[in-house]
């Protein structure tokens, strides 16, 4: 399954949300979760030498954490389990 149409899918949704770095961060975290699978929806091993992939994967989701942190902070979505 060719995963950049969803992707640019999920991109294309965040331009019409209201927290569009949010929604943003969470697609790049799907697209690099993704990518470790190989491309292909549902396996779940990681693919022979992904270290750069898993770091990248590892930065997207600090990067989302944060995002949500500050939209917690500053009450523009409810504090709890919003991060990954």
């Amino acid at each position: 399954m060719d995963i950049m149409p969803i992707c640019f899918s999920l991109y294309r949704q965040c331009q019409s949300v209201t927290f569009r770095r949010l929604c943003r961060a969470l697609a790049d975290i799907y697209y690099i979760a993704v990518r470790i699978a190989g491309g292909r929806v549902g396996r779940l091993e990681v693919n022979g030498s992904d270290d750069d992939l898993l770091r990248e994967y590892e930065e997207k989701v600090a990067i989302y954490n944060a995002l949500v942190q500050v939209a917690q902070k500053h009450g523009d979505i409810a504090a709890g389990n919003g991060t990954i």
